[in-house]
């Protein structure tokens, strides 16, 4: 999305150049648009979890092609303003190689989308398709697939009518495979635990503030091994104290826990 619009944003300057109007002066005009997607560039590589400049490029993507359409805009009632007058075809003999970088820009952005799925394998490597479950039809590895048509139905079988439910550590698919309301501030990890935090304090806090303390929660080892051995992880103890374990097994590799709150026995 970045890359693509970045290409645009250069084709647009470049197309402004050719019809004899100066760059800085369109970029003057769509100012407000061009500081709102730096800074939200800024703003999110700064709070992010990921903390990354990337990610932040990534994510202000669709801001960019907001601004090249506002830039567009812009430049075409330039081009069509009365005291120009009509551009003469040959300057636009100068979009040639413009031309050229864009289709090199999209097509690099092709070929890393098809060589890079967001925590997945390379699109060749996805081979196998999910048979069963909320994420039947989709391709992915024969070791995602093991997973998710394992895992599914264990975590249903959990649920009871009514229930709220909480994932302790990294395992946003429990949300979308149980039926049951979700009991978190979102669905990632709530607590941060796979960047080496341990309080419990926002997580607690939520509970205590908006969503009272979940009927479930469901924990597993695959990004945090240390977790059902190391009490620094300060949520073992709010569990300890008010929920009884129902389920324990090892699934796919992973090893998965689920406590349910007393008295919901």
């Amino acid at each position: 999305m970045m890359v693509a619009g970045t290409g645009t944003f250069a084709y647009i300057l470049s197309l402004a150049r050719a019809l004899g109007l100066k760059p800085t002066k369109l970029i003057a005009k769509t100012g407000d648009y061009c500081f709102l997607t730096l800074a939200f560039v800024i703003t999110y590589s700064l709070t992010s979890d990921n903390g990354s400049v990337l990610v932040g490029l990534f994510a202000g993507g669709q801001l960019v092609f907001l601004m090249c359409g506002v830039m567009a805009l812009e430049l075409y009632k330039g081009a069509k303003s009365p005291e120009r007058g009509t551009s003469e075809p040959s300057r636009l003999g100068g979009l040639g190689p413009v031309l050229i970088v864009t289709g090199a820009l999209f097509f690099a952005a092709t070929a890393n989308n098809w060589g890079y799925v967001y925590r997945n394998a390379p699109v060749g490597q996805l081979t196998c398709r999910v048979r069963s479950g909320i994420y039947r039809g989709l391709r992915t590895t024969a070791e995602n697939r093991e997973l998710v048509e394992e895992i599914e139905p264990k975590l249903r079988a959990l649920v009871r009518h009514g229930d709220t439910v909480c994932t302790a550590t990294l395992m946003p698919y429990a949300y979308v495979m149980m039926d049951a309301k979700m009991d978190a501030p979102y669905a990632w990890d709530a607590q941060h635990l796979a960047w080496g935090l341990t309080s419990a304090d926002p997580l607690v806090r939520y509970f205590d503030e908006v969503g009272g303390p979940p009927d479930l929660i469901i924990a597993n080892d695959a990004q945090v091994p240390d977790f059902f051995e190391n009490d620094a992880y300060e949520i073992r103890a709010y569990i300890n104290q008010g929920y009884e374990k129902v389920w324990d097994e090892d699934v796919a590799g992973i090893h998965y826990v689920a406590w349910r709150r007393e008295g919901e026995q």
